[in-house]
């Protein structure tokens, strides 16, 4: 006698099944409909002549358009595609040099006391804040030395 335990059980097994057995071809499928879907959120976002070109592989290999007419539309979405990236590249190149500049800039201006972390100036030798010794003089060859030194970096005097 089949008790209604059993036919709990193999109903679930028959619904644990079905998508072992239907997501296979319907996952080929959808990478062949929809090629996009595999490309990354930030490619998709950033270029859209990429978007077009998969768009339009995916159009000739479906035999929707002739190869005379895709050879043309390719080449003129890869010369698209070139001057985006190569845009991109001088906008990243620009932003790279700006941020470079920029810290270069502080860093000739900005100095801070080892003690309080004031502002000082590059040549100060005591914190105006404080009054801690910024710079101290070799005793060997009176060149500065900072006051976390432990040897003269112009004579390896011990400090």
């Amino acid at each position: 006698m089949i008790t209604p335990a059993s036919i709990l059980i193999g109903i679930a097994l028959i619904v644990a099944t079905i998508p072992y057995i239907v997501g296979p071809p319907l996952g080929k499928r959808a990478n062949i409909i929809l090629p996009t879907l595999n490309m990354k959120k930030s490619d998709r976002a950033v270029n859209p002549v990429v978007t077009a070109i998969r768009d339009l592989d995916v159009d000739y290999r479906a035999g929707i358009i002739n190869p005379e007419d895709y050879q043309l539309a390719r080449s003129q979405l890869l010369k698209q595609a070139e001057q985006f990236y190569n845009e991109q590249g001088q906008k990243k190149r620009d932003v790279a040099e700006d941020l470079i500049a920029q810290k270069k800039n502080e860093a000739k201006h900005l100095n801070v006391c080892p003690d309080c972390g004031s502002e000082v100036q590059a040549e100060d030798r005591f914190c105006t804040a404080c009054g801690t010794v910024l710079d101290q003089a070799c005793p060997n060859c009176q060149n500065p030395v900072h006051s976390e030194d432990r040897f003269c970096s112009s004579c390896g005097e011990p400090q």
